[in-house]
């Protein structure tokens, strides 16, 4: 194993790099790699500062409809749970949730000072798989709110055929 972790800081990124060279029974040596480029500070331009605002208000939403859901559950009980829209909303919170937990517990993980004249080895590993699990989580969490917003879209007639269409066509469609 070879693990190098390069930093640019004109672009703000770091690159996770590990090149593994395996000997095969054979005698030879397989080659592989792997290579992945993350923002790893997310509070340094003032980009960065409406981006983190951004997250706050989407957060805020989140917290209202998790309380939109929590007043449905009070009056209705457990059958909201037998909804397809109630336990994709209630996976959107956590998926949400986890996403913003994973990102920040990355940032935490990296120390605050590094010695770059220094001898010891930074492991950033844990804080790029931290910041990748986010990544994924939210690219989960995004393709969760298009039934969310399929359905708040479907108050139009208009578009309540196409929901209804697509409701029809979900057993068919979901194998694909």
């Amino acid at each position: 194993f070879v693990d190098a972790s390069v930093y640019n800081p004109m672009l703000g990124q770091l690159c996770f790099c590990r090149m593994v060279f395996e000997l095969s029974p054979a005698g030879g040596v397989i080659p592989t790699f792997f290579f992945q480029p993350i923002k790893l500070f997310e509070t340094v331009t003032d980009e960065d500062s409406y981006y983190l605002m951004l997250l706050i208000i989407v957060g805020l939403f989140y917290l209202y409809y998790m309380r939109q859901l929590y007043c449905k559950y009070k009056l209705e009980g457990r059958r909201i749970f037998n909804e397809f829209l109630t336990i994709a909303q209630i996976l959107n919170f956590l998926f949400f949730f986890c996403s913003v937990g994973f990102r920040y517990y990355a940032e935490a993980l990296f120390p605050a000072s590094i010695d770059v004249q220094g001898d010891e080895y930074l492991d950033a590993l844990p804080c790029v798989n931290f910041k990748v699990w986010a990544v994924s989580v939210a690219g989960v969490n995004v393709f969760l709110n298009w039934f969310k917003f399929i359905s708040i879209l479907s108050y139009d007639p208009t578009f309540a055929l196409v929901n209804i269409t697509l409701t029809n066509s979900a057993t068919g469609v979901g194998g694909f």
